[in-house]
């Protein structure tokens, strides 16, 4: 009788273990992939004082008064884009602006909504700057801005694909101008940078 009870209570034990390694496997997998992935893949450069590390996302990170913030390019990958704005383009509010007509899904029209939407969300989040995402005409509800929208406390930012990649001021509105999808994003990076004081 005792030889089967603890012939029972081992089978008993042997289906525990299983279920509770495989739970551990998973949690553990959890952890490593959320440690591992954020670890720099050893390209690292100083520009203008600031240590940018590269990371397994294939995005630069840099500390700009201890705050993290993350772009996809560092500065010296942005030099061949000319920018025109004036020294300082902190403002204490910001509009993003797109044409709506462009909101057939391709590359171009991605890269400017993935633009819009990280640059507000790094601004927001990490500034505390308020970002509001707009299109120049009407659609949906979406609020419509444009560059006569600008005041000298709120910077409109309007996005679009030209013949040329350049960011250029008038007055308070920052027009961010792309040949493609890789430049627009290579654009909002280098604006991004600027207003941060980086370049």
């Amino acid at each position: 009788m005792l030889r089967k009870k603890v012939t029972h209570k081992r089978k008993q034990r042997g289906k525990l273990v299983m279920p509770i390694l495989i739970v551990a496997i998973m949690v553990f997998s959890g952890i490593a992939f959320a440690v591992f992935s954020r670890i720099d893949t050893g390209d690292k450069e100083t520009i203008n004082g600031l240590k940018f590390v590269k990371n397994k996302d294939n995005k630069w990170s840099v500390n700009i008064q201890k705050i993290p913030f993350t772009f996809y390019y560092n500065p010296n990958e942005l030099q061949g884009i000319n920018i025109s704005v004036d020294e300082n383009i902190m403002y204490y509010e910001y509009m993003l602006t797109s044409d709506p007509n462009a909101t057939n899904v391709t590359e171009e029209t991605y890269a400017i909504e993935r633009a819009k939407y990280e640059l507000k969300e790094q601004m927001e989040q990490k500034m505390g700057i308020p970002v509001t995402l707009a299109y120049t005409e009407e659609y949906k509800d979406v609020p419509v801005i444009n560059c006569k929208d600008s005041t000298a406390n709120i910077a409109v930012i309007r996005f679009s694909y030209e013949n040329s990649t350049q960011i250029e001021q008038m007055g308070n509105c920052i027009k961010v101008e792309a040949e493609d999808a890789l430049d627009m994003i290579k654009a909002r990076d280098l604006l991004f940078y600027k207003i941060l004081g980086v370049v």
